[in-house]
């Protein structure tokens, strides 16, 4: 267990890591073995808009969200026809990323708006209805030169033009219609450079301008962001669930969010923050029973001395008191969730084996651990199985290249069946 996090940890250092070259850069590692039809027309006309030649320009990927390609294709404008946009490069300058917004005709893409970018690398790009219910925003997240900040930008694009409606500073972002009116806010957390301490922004379209409503300090001092979450943190009351790091420890943070602001609802001391830090590794909030509501995992050692944890996704209620939901065994870095049946919960242990199983047994007591009951395995495609494995271990799922096989003891008196397993099985 302890390789994995680290590994893991070592894998999230090089995700995290800012524009100073490296020897594998993200276009060599994302880009594509063939450009499609349609990228290549646009790839030759940006060639031809520039003056230069094929050699001197550099696409740039997006590293992170849904859109991942150095060309996006969608309707900016709202006219029922499909823009093109590019983020490019030029070798002269590297670390100067622009974008270049091309139109079609009869006889082709071509370019009619360019302009350089905020940063020396492209985070994410989304499209959203911030300012207008009936049309896409353009939101742009750009990856700071080094020693300065991440910086976050909302774009609209008209009339063959680009407009900046918004940029500021940023670490991570989410958007969420907070009050019902149709727009999408956003909210963001930010760890200043220059340091003191973290902060949330909300930002929502009043009055006519994008704009900063509510900024508010958080109470954990966290060094990094890894999660954020938007929406209802009890039946009654919106909010801003951050996930993240002080140091090794990953933990929570919670801000409401009443009459568009933001308001921390625990002081610096109160048992929240201490009973949200995870003694295992990185398990992130969500809602894990589908009532739209965002649950906090809680974290307690298994019974017998495992050195392994069960996962308690709690809910506030309306006094913003923890109430379990929903018991589990979290396994984030291996992309799974196992939620112990209830006739499991207090009566099953967990452990994990040398070659690394995880294995759900009977607990009596701290001297005596009974049968087990279920064991879970993840394979690599490029993994070798052995025949006798894949016999006894029946596939519960997969994802990308990772195969999930469980195998389970029928004729004990906690045994589940293999459906269930698959049931209570979630890959995340």
């Amino acid at each position: 267990m302890k390789t994995r996090l680290i590994a893991f940890a070592a894998a999230l250092c090089l995700l995290l890591s800012g524009c100073s070259p490296i020897t594998l850069s993200v276009e060599e590692l994302m880009r594509p073995p063939q450009l499609s039809e349609s990228q290549s027309q646009v790839h030759d006309a940006l060639i031809r808009a520039l003056g230069t030649t094929v050699s001197n320009v550099s696409l740039r990927y997006p590293t992170s969200g849904d859109n991942r390609s150095a060309f996006t294709f969608f309707d900016l404008d709202g006219d029922g026809q499909e823009e093109a946009m590019v983020f490019y490069a030029l070798n002269e300058s590297p670390e100067e990323v622009y974008i270049n917004l091309m139109e079609h005709n009869e006889s082709g893409w071509y370019s009619v708006f360019d302009t350089p970018g905020a940063g020396c690398n492209v985070r994410s790009l989304e499209f959203a209805s911030v300012t207008r219910d009936d049309e896409r925003d353009i939101i742009i997240g750009w990856e700071g030169a080094e020693n300065s900040a991440d910086r976050l930008s909302v774009l609209r694009y008209a009339n063959n033009r680009l407009t900046e409606l918004y940029q500021n500073s940023y670490t991570q972002y989410t958007c969420k219609d907070t009050n019902d009116d149709g727009l999408l806010e956003l909210l963001t957390v930010t760890a200043p450079t220059s340091g003191g301490k973290p902060y949330a922004s909300l930002i929502g379209y009043r009055m006519f301008a994008l704009k900063e409503i509510s900024s508010q300090p958080l109470n954990v001092n966290m060094n990094s962001f890894s999660s954020l979450m938007a929406g209802w943190v009890t039946h009654s009351e919106q909010g801003l669930v951050v996930d993240g790091y002080v140091g090794t420890e990953f933990t929570s943070e919670l801000l409401l969010i009443k009459d568009e602001a933001f308001e921390l609802p625990f002081g610096e001391e109160n048992d929240f923050y201490k009973d949200v830090v995870r003694k295992q590794g990185v398990v992130y909030s969500r809602d894990v029973n589908g009532d739209g509501v965002i649950e906090l995992p809680l974290q307690r050692e298994a019974p017998g001395g495992t050195e392994l944890y069960f996962t308690r996704y709690c809910q506030l209620n309306e006094n913003l008191e923890l109430q379990v939901k929903r018991t589990c065994f979290a396994e984030d870095s291996l992309g799974y969730i196992f939620y112990l049946p209830e006739e499991w919960v207090d009566n099953v242990t967990v452990s994990e084996s040398k070659t690394g199983e995880i294995i759900f047994e009977t607990y009596y007591s701290e001297d005596q651990i009974g049968p087990e009951l279920l064991s879970i395995r993840v394979y690599s495609e490029k993994d070798y199985q052995d025949k006798f494995d894949t016999q006894t271990y029946k596939k519960i799922g997969q994802r990308g290249n990772f195969r999930y096989y469980a195998n389970i003891a029928d004729d004990e008196d906690l045994s589940i069946t293999y459906s269930r397993v698959k049931e209570l099985f979630k890959i995340i």
